[in-house]
């Protein structure tokens, strides 16, 4: 048996059916990648802050709270729209084809648009 790296395991006596990466080479690779990454993390400190507050990976800015609850919220409005354009369209409310109402969120970068 072979581990994956979904935690899975397969028979290695038939491998006809899985992909190249998917052998005791690629996991390997796969492992030796996540190293590096984590090597690289550790290097640059990328997660050693001790903030609770949503920060902009690439720039360690700290993202305010306005922008903050628009991220952390836009799954759950998402799917509220979503259930919103389902139902009225079952309903027939609306035209069957036309466009779902887009979230007007914002996003980290809103942090850095200037007005002119």
């Amino acid at each position: 048996m072979i581990p994956c790296v979904s935690g899975e395991q397969h028979d290695d006596t038939n491998d006809d059916w899985t992909h190249r990466d998917a052998g005791k080479a690629g996991l390997k690779r796969d492992e030796e990648d996540v190293r590096k990454l984590m090597k690289e993390f550790e290097r640059f400190q990328d997660f050693s802050h001790s903030t609770s507050e949503l920060m902009n990976f690439s720039n360690n800015d700290i993202v305010p709270d306005e922008i903050a609850s628009d991220i952390l919220s836009a799954e759950g409005k998402g799917h509220k729209l979503v259930t919103e354009f389902v139902n009225s369209r079952l309903d027939e409310e609306d035209n069957f084809y036309s466009r779902i109402a887009q979230i007007k969120a914002k996003t980290m970068a809103t942090m850095y648009k200037t007005t002119v």
